[in-house]
């Protein structure tokens, strides 16, 4: 038997764990998980991470919508441009998927519109020129127009301007 200097017996430390790891790397895939004495289907269910919503608004079952239809749920950020490989749109499109959780956190809705010729609710009504992105409130009311893409923090900081987001912030 080895001893180490702080007196414990090495040789049936070391066989121990060799015999747990072999069973735990040849265990019964059937079996349920260890959830510490709870079985699992009493165990909470995660929520799954959500994603922020992006719709484009070019599909044929959208052109017609606009922004009535989420008003008092959502607030918009609306993203124009020409073409989907336009420069600013991907670095716009970049901006809001870096830092989804603001977004998500003030109820944010992105809808896209890269096709002009579509002629969709929401082109008709904002008559962007070129690339542009919108803040809409959950009011309907066009909050931000800027012709430069604008980051999260940026938005994050005008969405907290916003009256209905104020009186959420008090709780009210």
């Amino acid at each position: 038997m080895i001893k180490c200097i702080c007196g414990f017996r090495v040789l049936p430390f070391v066989l121990f764990c060799g015999l747990v790891a072999g069973v735990m790397a040849h265990g019964d895939e059937d079996q349920e998980p260890v959830t510490g004495g709870v079985p699992s289907a009493d165990l909470p269910e995660q929520e799954p991470e959500q994603e922020l919503a992006v719709i484009d608004m070019t599909l044929p079952e959208r052109v017609g919508l606009g922004v009535d239809e989420y008003r008092w749920i959502n607030r918009l950020v609306v993203v124009f441009a020409d073409s989907g490989s336009d420069p600013r749109f991907r670095e716009q499109m970049t901006f809001l998927r870096e830092d989804e959780g603001d977004l998500l956190d003030r109820d944010v809705v992105v809808l896209v519109d890269t096709n002009p010729a579509a002629e969709s609710a929401l082109r008709l009504r904002y008559r962007p020129r070129g690339f542009v992105v919108l803040l809409v409130g959950k009011d309907g009311a066009l909050a931000l127009r800027k012709p430069v893409p604008w980051n999260v923090r940026a938005l994050r900081n005008a969405i907290d301007k916003l009256p209905v987001r104020q009186q959420e912030m008090k709780g009210g």
